[in-house]
């Protein structure tokens, strides 16, 4: 036995048309354009239209800039120019300077060598001095030698007026005392004596005499007498 279903009795619904522009959206997404209107008009009302430049006012623009560096430029060159004669200046009252001191020092080295050349020449003559005066004490102390040399010196005997050969050996009589007689010496050779006598009497020396005006030493009682005619002789027996 057949069965036959009928359809059931539907209801129309009515259909929803689809907006155009239907786009999904939640509510952490941006805001979206959810006008009827294409984006582009949109989006056309909300940019604010800028005017393009022109190539003129660029121009403007970059010879303005061009001429603002140039005069910077120049300005600096200026600053550099006088800097330049400044120091140029300077350097060149150094070199007029270095050069007066130049100048003075090769005066000064040239009058310290002329004092030297002075001193080395007044050097020479004070030693040519001292020589000639050596020598003409050396031809004294020879002539003075050659007169005393037949006169004696008698002392500790007092001097008396009026004195006389027969008084003077009646005052010996009288005293009575030992008398020192020795050689009537000149005075360079009594200097030399006496410095030798001191010696001697240091233990510098063994001993010494005169003979003839002539001054003699021993070093040493083995030794040979000495001859000394100056004190630098008698320093060189010493050493």
């Amino acid at each position: 036995m057949s069965l036959q279903r009928t359809p059931p009795h539907t209801t129309s619904v009515p259909k929803l048309n689809a907006p155009t522009n239907s786009t999904l959206h939640y509510n952490s997404d941006s805001a979206l354009n959810i006008s009827n209107k294409p984006e582009l008009e949109d989006n056309y009302f909300n940019i604010t239209k800028r005017q393009k430049r022109t190539f003129e006012d660029v121009n403007n623009d970059s010879t303005c800039h061009f001429s603002d560096i140039q005069a910077m430029i120049i300005e600096l060159k200026s600053q550099q120019e006088h800097k330049f004669v400044s120091l140029n200046s300077a350097l060149n009252m150094i070199i007029n300077q270095n050069s007066e001191l130049q100048k003075s020092v090769e005066s000064i080295s040239s009058q310290h060598q002329e004092l030297l050349s002075k001193i080395s020449n007044v050097e020479k003559e004070n030693r040519e001095l001292k020589e000639q005066v050596s020598n003409l004490e050396s031809h004294v102390n020879f002539f003075e030698k050659q007169l005393r040399c037949t006169t004696i010196e008698v002392r500790n005997l007092p001097k008396q007026t009026n004195e006389t050969k027969r008084t003077l050996a009646n005052r010996i009589q009288e005293i009575g005392a030992a008398l020192f007689i020795s050689e009537y010496l000149s005075k360079q050779s009594r200097k030399l004596f006496y410095l030798a006598r001191t010696n001697v009497k240091e233990n510098k020396l063994a001993a010494t005499w005169t003979s003839f005006g002539n001054i003699y030493v021993k070093k040493s009682e083995d030794s040979l007498p000495i001859r000394i005619k100056s004190e630098v002789e008698l320093g060189r027996v010493l050493l």
